[in-house]
């Protein structure tokens, strides 16, 4: 894959994890792929991360803005934020930057994933002084 592709790869690759589409991410993991959110228990597993990653999210309130794509060699690095309402219908607001390997056999397909996640607490801040 050339440097354009790869980026567009792992955009859609990320889009389709807000949009809920579990074909596409099906379809583009190794069957051993391995998803470690930091800070939890790893998940291993086309499966195990299919089942963490829909089996109890709504995507239909989530926006998400996705800021830049790192890609080098078979890895890449996606950064953005994403945005959604608690139970409460308080906004919340994530900063997230994912760490792509693609399989070295099938390029095609994402062998492990590291996703680094944090609130932006000075969302929270600036609504509460309002």
């Amino acid at each position: 894959m050339e440097e354009r592709e790869k980026k567009e790869f792992f955009r859609k690759f990320t889009s389709a994890f807000f949009k809920g589409d579990q074909d596409f991410i099906s379809e583009h993991v190794t069957d051993d792929v391995l998803w470690s959110i930091v800070g939890t228990e790893p998940v291993k597993g086309k499966q195990g991360l299919l089942d963490a990653a829909f089996g109890v999210a709504d995507f239909s309130n989530m926006e998400y803005e996705i800021e830049s794509v790192i890609c080098n060699e078979g890895e890449a690095a996606v950064k953005g934020v994403s945005r959604r309402k608690d139970v409460e219908g308080n906004p919340r607001n994530f900063c997230f930057c994912d760490v792509y390997t693609l399989d070295r056999g099938n390029p095609q397909k994402v062998k492990s994933i590291i996703t680094f996640m944090i609130e932006l607490q000075q969302e929270k801040q600036k609504q509460a002084n309002n």
